[in-house]
């Protein structure tokens, strides 16, 4: 057959290009009207060579027919959803040019030429998302698409219809998204099957789309999206759709400013490789071999009918190429097996940050999550064992012990399905400790090796004004001092992880650090009561061997046991051998070593006791201290609030798990854990702010009047802000000053007061409070609405203001008194509401319709 074969003939088309150059071919026509300048051999109808070529050419025009069958509906429904006049809502076709998305603006881009060009007024956007971490042959093959596409729908004069490709913003004033900000910088850990919180699918997929739809929303007011989802992809996807869409509708609405379609939900994957394959090029002049390509490069075999018979041809995965969920990326060993120069060093870089996941070494102790819950609950402030008693914890919180064990359930089970907790799961004490993000020590090896293999690869994952943002964040977070060495690419290999079970014993399964001896465990009784097994000294040692030797060597102990003889009660002598007590024995207290091998240095762990006193809180924050003027981590935890019955004991009894390669004894463990308490005791010295480095930062890339709307917003300090950014953005000192006493006059500013005097101060300057909030509003629709919610001092709002909108003292003191109530903004009305039984605020005040 010559279908997938290139013609031999020189300038005689393949039976592909026939079929797409008439789509109404017939037998009779086929020499005479296709392609007539184009010399065909004499006698090629009747020659047999030539008579199977138009047989051919004729059996996959009735394929080409069938195939055209299937999508010939699609097209119709387009056509007539787009030329429907009750709506202009704009089109977001979202696509990844995977063979769904493909076949779905190919039904889009024969609905464009079906409709005259002065009739396509609806904005048609095709959506794609680029993460920044796609590998370079998938990345190459969607721009390639997005280019086409806008290229060849210009050429047409389909002005209306264009392909956007969105990335990770880095915003200025916001943590940055993108690998470098997320993981490098502020140290967030790779999702993973053990923590599935796919906030990278978020960052670098979801939100920068999600940010595009509210522009659109904003411009036009709502939106539909096509989606390329068919039932025949999985049970769960039909279920989703037809739950969604319970009638079926082509095109339905799924909430105020969404409307959503599945316009090839029918359509079997067969048809839709069928109608993909039969075009040489789609219509915007990509090649369907490099759709084709690109599943073969991601292992899903496209020319396939029998779900059956599918073989794999590689991996079912074309992703990020540092996606942590699976354990062995066989996308990446794939293109490992091509030769693909990038492979091998970003495979390598792959399984040093996988290495690191849960090494606790590199981890921070204590979640954000967990500090909510220090000192929650005292059990030293009333009866531990009363059931509802009311009691008074040790933040001043007043409620039932029923109430509050209840309450602590319900947190442990939400913190148990969002973290991979490594924790000792002591009561009432909330679950005592959780791997948090990298430390400062971790953030520095995955740079350094992040920088190296990304320059072996030739790719850039990290660039330099990545790398200006990490350092700042470093210094700001984790106390760090600028240096070269941190930050200079290296190959740093990584001497094995450290991972701990949630009791705090060794995970001898994942822990991979080689030669590692165990000297010292420990053990709660039933009172929870720490019992600690630590190695001998060598007199403890030698008076042992002298005494266990006597004991061996002497003649068994003779004891009288009472037994039954024939029915007569009877006595006997029985020889008793001597028992070595438990904490004696020689093979429990022999440290075992895992992972033995031969060549590599022996490795040490000791579990490190220290009483520090103190209460959670303040464990933390000596602890916090040590971290940030060391630069080091040592992970710990403390034990639970209470014990059984009346035996009572606190949590600061801290225990340290100490690895280093350096440390081979318990008392050097012990000295080391030491010296870094007493760096946290140390007096930080006092820094001036770098006030200048700081703004530079908050405020990088925004335009003059975004950054004078910002420094009005966030109330900034004007003896902080640097006089070039106030030159920069045109602000006006008085002004400046305005806005900040605006922001303190807030209810919710209860902790920073208006002084009498910064109250007179704006009393006495109208214009300059006027200028403030004109400038604060101008972006908002409804004006009378956005100034009751502030909460502003009411004295302080200019009469001109009050009058502009219509609200006058007494309705703005409202919001702001329950603003010092501690409500906040966005449950002000909602309170409102609860309290119209008592007073009818609307009525009473005449509040616009406008607010």
């Amino acid at each position: 057959m010559l279908q997938n074969q290139s013609c031999s003939y020189n300038m005689i088309p393949t039976p592909h290009q026939i079929i797409e150059s008439d789509p109404f071919l017939c037998k009779d026509s086929l020499v005479a009207t296709v392609f007539p300048a184009i010399p065909f051999p004499a006698g090629m109808v009747t020659h047999p060579v030539e008579g199977t070529l138009v047989d051919e050419v004729l059996t996959i025009r009735k394929q080409h027919d069938r195939l055209q069958a299937v999508l010939e509906p699609v097209i119709e429904e387009l056509t007539s959803a787009y030329l429907d006049p009750t709506n202009s809502r704009p089109w977001v076709v979202a696509s990844s040019y995977g063979k769904d998305s493909c076949l779905l603006v190919l039904a889009i881009w024969k609905m464009h030429e079906r409709i005259p060009l002065h009739k396509q007024t609806r904005k048609v956007i095709v959506l794609t998302s680029d993460t920044l971490m796609e590998h370079p042959l998938m990345k190459s093959y969607v721009h390639l698409q997005v280019n086409t596409l806008n290229e060849s729908a210009a050429l047409r004069g389909f002005l209306n219809l264009r392909a956007v490709l969105t990335k990770p913003e880095n915003r200025p004033g916001k943590q940055w998204r993108t690998f470098a900000g997320k993981v490098l910088a502020h140290g967030n850990v790779m999702p993973t099957p053990a923590n599935p919180n796919r906030w990278c699918t978020g960052d670098w997929k979801i939100e920068p789309q999600v940010q595009f739809l509210k522009d659109i929303v904003k411009e036009y007011g709502a939106y539909t999206v096509f989606l390329g989802t068919r039932f025949e992809e999985s049970e769960s996807r039909a279920q989703s759709m037809r739950k969604h869409n319970p009638t079926g509708a082509f095109m339905f609405q799924e909430h105020e400013t969404k409307w959503v379609s599945h316009p090839i939900a029918t359509i079997q994957e067969s048809q839709v490789w069928g109608i993909l394959l039969s075009h040489t090029k789609l219509p915007w002049g990509v090649s369907t071999i490099e759709v084709e390509k690109m599943y073969k490069d991601a292992g899903e075999c496209p020319i396939q009918v029998d779900k059956a018979d599918r073989k794999g041809c590689g991996t079912s995965r074309n992703g990020c190429i540092l996606c942590m969920m699976p354990k062995d990326d066989q996308m990446l060993e794939y293109f490992l097996t091509r030769k693909e120069p990038w492979a091998a060093p970003i495979l390598e870089l792959r399984k040093r940050i996988r290495s690191s996941l849960f090494d606790v070494n590199f981890r921070l102790p204590v979640k954000s999550f967990r500090e909510r819950y220090l000192d929650w609950y005292n059990p030293f402030l009333h009866d531990a064992e009363a059931e509802k008693e009311t009691w008074k914890g040790a933040k001043g919180k007043v409620g039932t012990k029923q109430a509050y064990l209840s309450r602590l359930e319900e947190e442990k089970a939400a913190f148990a399905q969002s973290t991979e907790s490594v924790c000792l799961g002591g009561s009432p004490v909330y679950p005592d400790i959780s791997l948090a993000r990298y430390n400062l020590k971790g953030r520095i090896y995955l740079l350094k090796n992040t920088l190296y293999f990304q320059r072996v690869a030739g790719m850039e994952l990290v660039s330099p004004e990545d790398l200006h943002y990490i350092k700042e964040v470093w210094k700001e977070e984790c106390g760090w001092v600028e240096n070269d060495e941190d930050v200079t690419p290296e190959d740093v290999p990584h001497v094995g992880a450290l991972v701990l079970r949630t009791d705090f014993r060794v995970n001898e399964a994942e822990t991979t650090i080689p030669n590692l001896d165990i000297y010292s465990d420990w053990d709660l009784n039933e009172y929870g009561e720490s019992s600690v097994w630590l190695p001998w000294s060598e007199e403890e040692r030698v008076a042992y061997e002298k005494r266990r030797h006597r004991d061996l060597t002497q003649k068994p102990r003779i004891v009288r046991m009472k037994t039954v003889d024939k029915g007569k009660p009877t006595e006997r002598k029985v020889p008793v051998p001597y028992q070595v007590p438990r904490g004696e024995n020689e093979e429990y207290l022999r440290p075992k070593t895992l992972n033995p091998t031969k060549g590599a240095p022996k490795h040490h762990l000791f579990y490190v006791f220290k009483d520090m006193g103190g209460n959670e809180e303040e464990i933390l924050s000596m602890i916090r201290a040590s971290e940030r003027k060391t630069g080091d981590t040592i992970p710990y935890f403390w034990q639970p609030g209470y014990g059984h019955a009346e035996t009572l004991f606190h949590w600061n009894l801290v225990t340290f798990v100490v690895f280093r390669p350096s440390i081979h004894t318990y008392e050097e463990a012990s000295a080391f854990v030491d010296t870094f308490l007493a760096a946290g005791c140390e007096p930080l010295p006092v820094e001036t702010p770098d006030w200048d480095g700081i703004y530079r930062r908050l405020y990088h890339g925004l335009s003059p009047n975004e950054a004078k709307r910002k420094a009005y917003v966030t109330g900034e300090n004007p003896t902080h802000l640097p006089k070039e950014l106030q030159s920069y953005a045109g602000i006006e000192q008085e002004e400046l000053y305005a806005a900040h006493l605006l922001w303190k006059s807030k209810g919710d500013k209860r902790l920073m007061p208006l002084s009498t005097e910064e109250s007179i101060w704006l009393k006495c300057h109208p214009e300059e409070v006027s200028s403030v909030i004109e400038i604060l509003w101008k972006e908002e629709p409804k004006k009378a609405r956005w100034l009751f919610l502030q909460g502003y001092e009411p004295h302080v709002v200019p009469a001109s203001i009050q009058n502009q909108v219509g609200l006058t003292l007494e309705l703005l003191e409202i919001p702001y008194l329950l603003k010092r109530e501690g409500i906040a903004e966005h449950r002000i009305f909602e309170t409102l509401d609860a309290y119209r039984t008592i007073i009818d605020v609307w009525s009473v005040f005449g509040v616009p319709t406008s607010a």
